[in-house]
């Protein structure tokens, strides 16, 4: 998977808002457990629970969906 943004939730400090892409041959789905490099080069282990599109949509429970597939991104909540 291609990283494309990562930034933090201002409602709980647990949660992790990231923009990713899906590589050649690759599914990512809601509940798969990701890797994250860190800006310290260790790396951490999260569990994706949502994924969007469209950030408006979201905060009122619509347009979501559970996997992405090659070539599609995502905004992910982990």
């Amino acid at each position: 998977m291609i990283f494309t943004s990562a930034s933090a939730s201002g409602y709980d400090e647990n949660i992790t808002l990231i923009g990713i892409t899906a590589e050649k041959g690759e599914v990512i789905r809601v509940g798969d457990t990701i890797t994250i490099p860190m800006n310290d080069h260790t790396f951490e282990q999260r569990e994706i629970i949502d994924m969007y599109r469209d950030w408006k949509k979201w905060k009122k429970g619509k347009d979501l969906f559970s996997e992405i597939k090659e070539g599609e991104w995502a905004e992910c909540v982990i």
